[in-house]
């Protein structure tokens, strides 16, 4: 049972994990959008804050 129940966080703190990256890669994405229309260069910002986001959130694996 502590397997099964070890497999279910990991597998919950996984998937939570890569819901907030795509909502932040959204972000980024409208972020881009809004860029080009308004020709402010936030693009690479953005890449920093993602970057930054998954190694402190480890999603790569520990």
């Amino acid at each position: 049972m502590a397997m099964i129940r070890t497999i279910l966080m990991v597998y919950t703190d996984t998937w939570r994990c890569i819901e907030e990256v795509q909502m932040v890669m959204q972000e980024a994405v409208d972020a881009a959008k809004r860029s080009v229309d308004n020709s402010e260069p936030r693009i690479e910002e953005l890449e920093h804050r993602i970057h930054r986001f998954i190694i402190e959130k480890k999603c790569a694996g520990d």
